[in-house]
C-alpha cells in the first residue's frame, strides 16, 4: 500500500498470488464434494497458507514468468499458477483422500450414510415409507438425484412403480409417470433393494 492510502500494483499482485488460488480451489472442491465451505473472510489465514503451498508447488513457473519476453508468455505462466493449478489441486486431493479412506488410513469422508450411499450413483429399487403409512417405490438410476450434505433428504426417483401395500412387492411401472420428487418431511424412511434389469 502506498503512502497516500491507495493499493499499488505490487501489493495487488502479491494478494492475487497468495489468495486467488485458494479461492478458486475452494470453489472447485465444493463442486466435487458437498459440505460446509467457509467464506474467504472466515479463512483468510488458510487462504494465505494455501497460496504459499500453491506457490511452492509451482515455483518452477515463476522464473519462466520473469524471464518471458512476451506478454502472451507471461499471461500463460500467470494463468498456470493462478488458475489452472488451483483447479487441478482439488481433483488430486479428492483422489488422494478417497484412496486413503479406502485403505483405512483416514476416516471415511462422507458426513452421513445418505451421502455415502447416493454418491455411489448405483442403480437400486427404492420403497419410500410415507408419513401417512403408504408406500411408494421406483427405480433410482442414472437420471435420478439425491441432495447431499448440508441439505440431504431431497430425492428425485426417475421411474415410479406401483407397490403392493401389503407385501411391498413392485407390481408394475406407472404408465404415464416421469418420476417423483420428495422432500425429507414427506417420508419416514427409505427401503433400498438391489436392482437387476
Amino acid at each position: 500500500m502506498s503512502l497516500n492510502g491507495t493499493i499499488d500494483i505490487t501489493t495487488l499482485a502479491y494478494f492475487a498470488l497468495l489468495v486467488l488460488p485458494r479461492f478458486i480451489s475452494m470453489r472447485v472442491y465444493s463442486l466435487i464434494r458437498s459440505g460446509d465451505q467457509p467464506t474467504l473472510r472466515d479463512s483468510i489465514f488458510e487462504a494465505l497458507a494455501y497460496g504459499m503451498i500453491n506457490l511452492g508447488l509451482m515455483w518452477w513457473a515463476v522464473p519462466l514468468f520473469v524471464d518471458a519476453n512476451s506478454l502472451l508468455l507471461k499471461s500463460m505462466y500467470a494463468a498456470m499458477v493462478l488458475t489452472i493449478a488451483p483447479i487441478v489441486w482439488p481433483f488430486a486431493l479428492d483422489r488422494a483422500l478417497s484412496a486413503a479412506a479406502k485403505s483405512g488410513l483416514i476416516n471415511y469422508r462422507y458426513k452421513t450414510a445418505w451421502d455415502d450411499f447416493f454418491s455411489r450413483r448405483k442403480a437400486c429399487w427404492i420403497i419410500v415409507h410415507l408419513n401417512d403409512g403408504r408406500r411408494i417405490g421406483g427405480v433410482f438410476a442414472q437420471n435420478s438425484y439425491a441432495t447431499l450434505y448440508p441439505n440431504p433428504g431431497h430425492i428425485f426417483i426417475e421411474e415410479l412403480w406401483q407397490v403392493n401395500q401389503d407385501t411391498g412387492a413392485f407390481e408394475g411401472a406407472e404408465p404415464v409417470s416421469q418420476g417423483i420428487i420428495l422432500k425429507p418431511s414427506d417420508y419416514r424412511f427409505l427401503e433400498i433393494r438391489a436392482y437387476k434389469d
